[in-house]
Parts: C-alpha cells; sequence; structure tokens
C-alpha cells in the first residue's frame, strides 16, 4: 500500500478501454461471511458478482456493479439452460441459518459454486452430529 507504488500502477490503468473479457467460470468473485454478536444476532452473507467483475457495468455515479448471473443462460436453442421467459439464472447465493433444538444459531456457509449445496449440507451435519 505503498503510496508511490499504487501511483505508479494507478497510471497504468486504461479508463477508455475495459480489460478483455476472462474465461467463463473462473474462480475468485464470492465470499461468505458469518458473525454473532454478544447479544446472540446472528448473520450469514454471502456476496458474488459471478465471473470477474460480473457485467463489466457500473451504474453511473453509484460505482455499484452489476452482477452476472445472466451468463449462465445457453442461446442455444434447446440447451437445459437456454434463455427463455420465466427461467431463472443458476445461482449459488446460499447463505444459511439453522436455529437448533438447545436454542443455539448456527450460521454457515461455502463458496464454491456447484458445490456449495454439498459442502453446506456436510457443514451442517457435521456439526449437529458432534453435539
Amino acid at each position: 500500500l505503498n503510496t508511490s507504488h499504487l501511483d505508479t500502477l494507478s497510471q497504468q490503468l486504461n479508463t477508455e478501454q475495459a480489460a478483455p473479457w476472462g474465461e467463463p467460470l473462473l474462480p475468485g468473485d464470492t465470499v461468505w461471511m458469518g458473525v454473532t454478536d454478544k447479544m446472540g444476532y446472528s448473520v450469514s452473507f454471502i456476496q458474488s458478482i459471478y465471473h470477474e467483475f460480473g457485467s463489466g457495468v457500473v451504474i453511473p455515479d453509484t460505482g455499484i456493479l452489476w452482477q452476472n448471473r445472466g451468463a449462465a443462460f445457453s442461446l442455444e436453442i434447446g440447451h437445459p439452460r437456454c434463455l427463455a421467459p420465466r427461467k431463472y439464472p443458476f445461482h449459488t447465493l446460499n447463505p444459511a441459518a439453522a436455529k437448533l433444538e438447545d436454542g443455539r444459531t448456527l450460521v454457515y456457509g461455502s463458496m464454491g459454486g456447484d458445490g456449495q449445496p454439498q459442502t453446506q449440507a456436510t457443514l451442517f451435519t457435521r456439526y449437529v452430529q458432534q453435539q
């Protein structure tokens, strides 16, 4: 975070052209966080823009970057994920919370795309069975 190093890097940015689009489904765009405060309030949170820099579109004057879940659709007619009315894009935004019988709250989650449901089932099962 050296100021002169950051200045040098910032001078290399091209604000007139976006970077080339990366390969689909590369890792690195999702984070899961969970917290419980001293009062017992809990939050399970997951953030993902789906693909590096999401759609690459920033809402003017806000700095808000649009996500890119629509990239999971296919434009091939007849494809199981073809773009069509009333179809929803595949997503893996699954922050989880469980209120256990003994009164405790468990917040859990995971990055990992298609593997999230299996990871969450494993986390929950292992935690509950060990208690």
